[in-house]
């Protein structure tokens, strides 16, 4: 694209568009070669005509476009009318009309409402433009420096080691800053959610957001033309709130960044946003670390881990400074770059930064001319005892800043006069009437000299019996960052005890489960021991809905403690006992999943040993409980995961250093491995059949990914023909024969992957089915979703080839089905599996084959029901009972009109009896027995239930539903 002035000489041309890619659907830029001519006035004909014609011809650049075959179009301030439009358009083609090839010239003139019909399109550049005109949106930019780095300072990304990127959905974490840009970039464009950017104040964040749509930083960078930004703490005009609805309304597609955005904030605007179909994507900058995270989010931490981007990036502002000087603030402000430079700015000018002491160099930042104001610091001190405070003289009726003064023994005033100091030297950050001392780095150091000057009962007095509840809460988030001092720790444990301020949990309200949360990281043992207490009895483990705030408190307080390897088992403990009265379809903050990740061998966020962690799945084997057995298999299957890890739980907790928890090398991964494998074959011969039969499913569904570590085949050969020998393990072998397809398919190329394959023949072989009640077993009662593996050479080229192979199929299961019709007595054995609500296509074709091969097929008939019956059960697959009526249909129709007239009286049939007789043609005694069971036909459940267990015959049953009911009406 090109364009020059507007008022300069120009040939005819303002701006040129050449577009050269070959597929272009054009709209306001209508052609691959597109010339604007821009007039900020009235254009009359006569006008338009000179402005085309040199010396009454077209001008070079109008015969240019038509050989072309381009676009003419000329923009003006005025605003049209249709006829005024329909006569500018004859002036343009009259300047042409003398050249040959006119008719390929698109010509066209664009009024002040055709612009603004164009500009509505794109908010972005709309509020760049208003930018440009002098009259911008208060507070709204559109792409640019929104980090606020000085307009003559270089805001080059600083890629250097020292900030660390972690996408907890996405499984990655510890990433760089250039290996974190393309991930985020894809989450933000393939995600539905809002995406949130957390982290302490000055790690980076929003110049982390800025480089998302920087071109030349990384690949796949977002665009830059559809992106709207604002700092919440501008106040914007449109709020963010309204220009959310204004886009919605409008079904723009636009990015949305919102820096310094509150929870709460967030929070509502996604609701506006998932409530409605739309293209506007979120993006928020978090003001706060500790917020809630909301389940709908996408969460991206970004954490400061070193001092090299600091060092640089003071280098870069005040070059002055020298390395070492630089090295020296960056260090001491642990990477945090608004702390560099905010005491890089009270740096002495001398040289002498280097001969100063830590202390001295903080001190810095409460320097007046050249000395300490030591007034100014201690006024420092009692506002950083809280994390936010007000400045208004009225906060919930308290007047905050007073009640602080009296900390420090200054008035309102000298302490207002403080807190807007504070801001101005970049230490304390201002929302509306809100001020919070920033970093937490100074804040913290602050708050820790206060509390070694303040008596303890005079915190006691100010912040528990004449502050507000707000102002006790910021005031305990504090001390949730302070859990090496021992007033915060005296504090806190006077709380949580007996008679103390929140000893009584459950009668806590939403400001008291919020204090609770941020002071339990100061004494976690005793944050235990009052949760414990707390949660006894049924009742008050029933009232713990997934919606309940003070359970999402609670369980992530449990998960935070379980961090540590003394306190891992009673809080899985308390955990499982909370499990145990959880729905296990609940999905929304699932306490099975809090679980199942500190089961993880990678990112579970816990350092519990291996033996702890292996004892509590074996426990909950051992229990009496079905539930704890269903449980601890989650748990198992969490241990046993081999290459795919999810961090599914957070890593925070308080300000107490964490990790990601356990990470162990090669050798501590195979034996973490073992160890989980021997419990869950231990499981699968225990004697307890549920057990057994849900474990042998579950080492099945791992048997690939574990086949994967040699060290582990000889134990899986092992185990699997111990638990094959007293029960075949179908399931093993269908996991060998998987293996087999999907890893040893193609031609082997290395000794060892040829050993692995002849090892994992001959397991296939060893588990094969041995006889033909395993073969039905494999075959028809559950043969899983795979036909390949009944195929020795299955051809997936066509669907005419698969279609083929299940026509073999059920021709197998309809021979089966003979068989054991001819030979009654082996239809005892596994008759009532028959009936399990599997996947399984071929139990029709067994079905006919039963009554094909039967000599006596009433009798064989009541034995399948009776087996029905014995189950007790409401729900069953009736693929069996369907094949064998349309066998009988074929030979001894007056039988099946007999078993019909039984159906229809018969309670555990008539609810079942358009789907079982669904295949039979319509005749009369079919709609007698119809109307019979109307009630259960118009029964949404017995709808319902014809599309389970059918298989590859779910849509024509459907279709024979259908007429059923119409021939009923």
């Amino acid at each position: 694209m090109w364009s020059g002035s507007i008022k300069a000489p120009d040939g005819g041309v303002d701006v040129r568009v050449t577009i050269s890619s070959g597929e272009f659907d054009g709209d306001f830029v209508p052609r691959l070669d597109t010339v604007f001519q821009a007039k900020a006035k009235s254009m009359q004909p006569a006008e338009i005509r000179d402005e085309m014609l040199e010396n009454g011809t077209p001008s070079p650049i109008v015969k240019e476009l038509v050989e072309a075959g381009g676009a003419y179009i000329i923009a003006s301030t005025e605003d049209c009318s249709p006829p005024t439009y329909a006569r500018r358009i004859e002036a343009m083609r009259r300047a042409v009309e003398s050249l040959p090839e006119a008719g390929s010239l698109q010509l066209d003139f664009y009024d002040r409402s055709r612009l603004h019909r164009w500009l509505r399109q794109y908010p972005s550049v709309h509020v760049w433009l208003r930018g440009a005109l002098g009259r911008p949106l208060s507070g709204w930019h559109a792409f640019g420096r929104w980090s606020a780095t000085p307009t003559d300072a270089d805001d080059t990304l600083i890629l250097e080691e020292g900030v660390t990127v972690n996408v907890p959905s996405t499984g990655k974490n510890g990433l760089t800053l250039e290996e974190a840009l393309p991930v985020v970039r894809h989450l933000i464009s393939s995600s539905g959610k809002p995406i949130r950017i957390t982290g302490l104040s000055g790690v980076g964040k929003s110049r982390f957001v800025q480089a998302l749509f920087e071109e030349g930083v990384g690949e796949g960078a977002l665009d830059r033309t559809s992106v709207i930004y604002t700092d919440i703490g501008d106040q914007p005009e449109p709020s963010a709130r309204a220009m959310i609805d204004t886009l919605l309304a409008q079904d723009s597609s636009l990015t949305v960044v919102l820096d310094n955005c509150a929870s709460d904030l967030h929070n509502s605007l996604s609701a506006r946003l998932r409530a409605k179909t739309n293209s506007v994507k979120l993006i928020t900058v978090e003001y706060d670390i500790r917020e809630d995270k909301s389940q709908t989010t996408e969460v991206v931490q970004i954490e400061a881990h070193g001092p090299k981007i600091a060092e640089t990036l003071l280098l870069r502002r005040h070059p002055e400074l020298g390395q070492f000087n630089a090295a020296k603030i960056a260090e001491f402000s642990e990477g945090n770059a608004r702390l560099a430079l905010a005491i890089a700015e009270s740096a002495p000018v001398d040289g002498t930064l280097s001969k100063l002491t830590d202390e001295q160099l903080f001190n810095r930042l409460f320097f007046q001319r050249h000395d300490l104001d030591a007034g100014l610091k201690e006024r420092a001190e009692a506002l950083s005892l809280v994390y936010s405070f007000s400045v208004n003289s009225d906060e919930e009726g308290v007047d905050e800043l007073s009640l602080l003064g009296e900390l420090c023994e200054h008035s309102r005033l000298r302490m207002h006069r403080a807190a807007q100091t504070l801001v101005e030297r970049q230490v304390a950050q201002q929302r509306s009437r809100w001020r919070a001392v920033l970093p937490h780095a100074v804040a913290n150091r602050l708050a820790t000299e206060a509390l070694n000057k303040i008596p303890v009962e005079l915190l006691v007095d100010v912040f528990e019996r004449r502050a507000s509840s707000r102002l006790l809460k910021s005031f305990g988030r504090r001390l949730g960052f302070l859990h090496e001092h021992p007033v915060a720790i005296e504090i806190v444990t006077r709380w949580v005890s007996e008679g103390g301020l929140l000893s009584d949990l459950m009668r806590l309200n939403e400001h008291g489960q919020k204090l609770f949360l941020h002071i339990a990281p100061v004494v976690p043992e005793r944050t235990l021991d009052l949760i414990e207490r707390s949660l006894t009895g049924t009742e008050v483990l029933t009232d713990l809905k997934p919606t309940n705030f003070f359970r999402s408190v609670v369980l992530n307080l449990l998960v935070g403690i379980a961090y540590y390897p003394d306190h891992f088992e009673r809080a899985v403990e308390v955990l499982l006992k909370i499990a145990e009265h959880e729905d296990p379809k609940n999905n929304y903050d699932s306490v099975r999943g809090k679980l199942e990740g500190l089961f993880q061998i990678h990112l579970s966020g816990t350092h519990a040993t291996l033996k702890q962690r292996a004892s509590i799945v074996e426990d909950c084997f051992s229990a009496n409980s079905h539930l704890r057995q269903e449980i601890g298999l989650k748990l198992l299957d969490s241990a046993l995961e081999a290459c795919r890890w999810t961090g599914l739980n957070t890593f925070e907790f308080g300000a107490r250093p964490r990790d990601f928890g356990y990470n162990p090398n090669f050798t501590e991964r195979l034996e973490w491995l073992k160890r989980f494998l021997g419990i869950a074959f231990k499981a699968a011969s225990s004697g307890r059949p549920k057990l057994e039969s849900s474990a042998r499913h579950l080492i099945a569904s791992k048997f690939r990914s574990l086949w994967r570590y040699p060290d582990l085949r000889s134990d899986l050969s092992e185990h699997a023909a111990e638990i094959n020998n007293g029960l075949p393990w179908l399931e093993g072998w269908r996991a060998v024969r998987s293996t087999l397809y999907f890893d040893y398919r193609d031609p082997i190329d290395t000794p060892d992957r040829r050993t692995a394959k002849t090892h994992l023949e001959q397991l296939e072989a060893d588990l094969a089915p041995r006889d033909l009640i395993s073969e039905i077993e494999a075959l028809v009662v559950n043969p899983g979703h795979d036909i390949r593996l009944f195929e020795e050479k299955f051809d997936n080229s066509s669907l005419e080839k698969r279609e083929e192979a299940c026509l073999r199929l059920e021709s197998r299961a309809f021979k089966y089905g003979e068989t054991i019709g001819a030979t009654p007595a082996l239809l005892d054995g596994f008759v009532a599996r028959l009936f399990e609500q599997n996947y399984a296509p071929y139990q029709m074709a067994f079905g006919r084959g039963l009554m094909s091969g039967s000599v006596k097929p009433r009798e064989t008939w009541l034995m399948l029901l009776g087996a029905l019956r014995a189950l007790d059960i409401k729900t069953f697959n009736y693929g069996v009972l369907s094949g064998a009526l349309e066998e009988l249909s074929k030979s001894d129709r007056p039988l099946v009109d007999s078993l019909l007239d039984e159906a229809a009286s018969d309670n555990l049939l008539i609810c079942r009896i358009t789907c079982v007789f669904a295949h039979l043609k319509a005749g009369h005694t079919r709609r007698t027995r119809l109307k019979t069971s109307a009630q259960w036909i118009w029964s949404i459940g017995a709808a319902m239930q014809v599309t389970k267990g059918l298989g590859r015959w779910s849509p024509m049953r459907l279709l024979h539903l259908d007429l059923a009911i119409k021939v009923e009406r």
